[in-house]
């Protein structure tokens, strides 16, 4: 039924409203998710107990609430409240948190109870969750098949893993499987690196023609596709710049943990993709390189409910897209690119085709760093699944890259080491060399 008016679609809301009980007496009469078992991975449609009935309202709730989120400017605070009341019914209070703390921005006559409620719900729930996001199969043939060799092929594996490239013939050791193309989305950690590319800067650096941005390229070239893919909707906005100066002084602080500093380099890729979005005029999630991308990401409640809400909050008031650009949907987003993020000293970055590849402690295949291609590092016999290493600064005890056909198979940094690094940065690994502890 088309949603035409805006009487008609309140008057709906209210009807589904009507059909959950309030945020309040779900606190009391409905328990909390049971924790999951070890290895199984959490959705968002299992973020929920209770009969299929009351999940399948909430949904629908959920899903009008965005609708009208996205056609009325400025939506009421209702709209916020019944959304929130939705995502407890669903047994997501900290997506209910952001909502309600919203709603209660916009109307005095909300009062903190239902902040509260949120709070000890989420106390309740498992000390670490595991949050999955399903990739699409759009765009594929565009993002994806153009790059990779005849004899490689993309399968799906299970909704744990997601896909994964496959040889189809024998791969002798040097073959190119994965063909070169330039990062969806990257991030330079290091300075002195440029803005767009990541390289290092050699000679004069070329600065942003906004003289209060700080962003520097190798080239006018790099410059250009800055302002093309992210930059010009983020250049002239102070709050974002000091936003992102704010993270990257916290991922280089002295005190920052490994957690901290995974965390605030995945922020500031974030950024980057947030700034593709606002150019496209579009969510995240909308964008087809992103929906090609299943998502993992393992946190705590108590963090969702704090500092990454914090994060959030302080990105949409940058923005003004509170009312479009849901907490849920930047989670999403964040998981996306927890999953398939490749970090190295110098930068984070995603690369659609690369990230077909999962990750392993032991890879079969490698980045040329002659070319950029991604290249057998062994022979690989039909059938075998293509692997790489997504953290090679960690999985490579001396940190060593193939560009000459020289043997890497020595100097693998040893099991408790490696898990340990890969645990800081909110990445568990299940690699068949980490499954047997080697």
């Amino acid at each position: 039924m088309p949603l035409n008016t805006s009487a008609y679609m309140f008057r709906l809301l209210g009807a589904l409203r009507r059909s959950l009980p309030l945020a309040a007496a779900a606190v009391s009469s409905h328990p909390p998710p049971a924790p999951f078992p070890e290895g199984k991975a959490r959705s968002a449609a299992d973020d929920g107990e209770g009969p299929p009935q009351r999940l399948s309202e909430a949904m629908l709730l959920k899903q009008h609430c965005n609708y009208v989120l996205s056609k009325f400017t400025p939506p009421p605070p209702e709209v916020f409240v019944h959304r929130a009341e939705a995502y407890m019914a669903l047994g997501q209070p900290y997506f209910a948190l952001a909502d309600f703390i919203v709603a209660r921005e916009r109307s005095d006559q909300i009062g903190r109870q239902p902040q509260d409620s949120c709070l000890r719900e989420c106390e309740k729930l498992p000390a670490e969750m595991l949050l999955t996001v399903p990739s699409a199969s759009s765009h594929v043939g565009l993002h994806v098949a153009p790059f990779l060799s005849r004899k490689v092929a993309l399968k799906y594996i299970d909704p744990m893993v997601g896909r994964g490239i496959f040889a189809q013939f024998a791969i002798a050791k040097g073959e190119t499987l994965v063909t070169r193309r330039l990062p969806f989305a990257q991030y330079p950690l290091q300075e002195g690196h440029c803005s767009c590319c990541g390289r290092t800067i050699t000679t004069r650096s070329i600065p942003c023609s906004n003289r209060d941005c700080h962003e520097e390229y190798c080239s006018r070239d790099c410059r250009q596709a800055a302002l093309e893919s992210y930059h010009k909707p983020l250049c002239n906005n102070a709050a974002v710049q000091a936003m992102e100066l704010d993270v990257y002084a916290r991922y280089k602080s002295p005190t920052a943990n490994g957690s901290d500093r995974a965390q605030a380099a995945l922020i500031l890729l974030l950024l980057r993709v947030v700034g593709c979005s606002l150019k496209d005029r579009c969510v995240p999630s909308a964008l087809p390189q992103l929906r090609l991308l299943s998502g993992r990401l393992v946190c705590s409640p108590t963090i969702l409910a704090t500092s990454m809400l914090d994060a959030y909050r302080r990105l949409v008031t940058a923005t003004k897209t509170e009312s479009t650009v849901s907490y849920e949907e930047v989670v999403g987003a964040m998981a996306r690119l927890s999953a398939n993020a490749f970090q190295t000293e110098s930068s984070i970055l995603i690369n659609v085709p690369r990230s077909m590849l999962n990750h392993s402690c032991r890879p079969n295949a490698w980045e040329h760093s002659a070319t950029g291609d991604v290249v057998a590092l062994r022979n690989i016999d039909a059938g075998e699944e293509v692997t790489f290493s997504y953290y090679p600064q960690v999985t490579y005890a001396s940190g060593r890259r193939l560009g000459d056909g020289t043997d890497e198979t020595a100097g693998f940094a040893p099991f408790d080491v490696r898990h340990a690094q890969l645990r800081l940065r909110n990445f568990d690994c299940r690699c068949s060399a980490c499954a047997q502890h080697l």
